[in-house]
């Protein structure tokens, strides 16, 4: 079972492969993440908040190319959210299965800042980072395959077996200012 994607890429009018911008580094200098995608990939996943980090940990053995608009990871814990915003639930109740909280047992609920942390540490814990590329906003997703591919305009169609053969996507990306 897969996947193909055909990523296409957008700078204002022209097409061209994803690069790395001087300021959209400066925040991951240490972290080596995606310098190109490739033209065709099995795995898509759009964003680097909490179910796109899951996701690419998930899909790993297939290189996902995780495509995330801004120049970090966190979603809307990052980009979205108040100074004062705190996580409403205890540590431990709101962790992934597989890496806990350093500081587990603190009652307090976190900050948007170390939910922010918690995040960028469990990309550093899984190597995450080498399957993002920052700064790469997904405005287009195109399903090229046909019915003999199982999928169908409504995605699915049956519901059974919706991955079956090797149904093709394209992907339009914009990035750059």
């Amino acid at each position: 079972t897969s996947i193909d994607h055909k990523f296409t890429t957008h700078n204002q009018s022209s097409i061209h492969h994803l690069e790395s911008s001087t300021a959209m580094a400066q925040g991951q200098a240490a972290r080596a993440t995606r310098e190109a995608v490739p033209p065709v990939s099995r795995v898509a996943i759009i964003g680097s908040g909490i179910s796109g980090l899951a996701a690419a940990k998930q899909m790993a053995a297939y290189d996902p190319v995780v495509f995330e608009a801004t120049p970090s990871v966190g979603g809307v814990w990052k980009h979205c959210v108040y100074r004062t915003t705190r996580l409403q639930t205890p540590r431990a109740n709101y962790e992934f299965s597989d890496y806990s909280w350093r500081n587990r047992d603190d009652p307090a609920f976190p900050t948007h800042t170390e939910v922010v942390d918690y995040l960028e540490g469990y990309a550093d814990e899984f190597d995450l980072w080498r399957y993002i590329s920052f700064g790469s906003k997904v405005v287009d997703i195109k399903f090229l395959g046909g019915a003999e591919a199982g999928f169908t305009e409504l995605w699915s169609g049956t519901g059974k077996n919706p991955l079956r053969g090797k149904p093709m996507w394209e992907v339009g990306i914009v990035t750059g200012d």
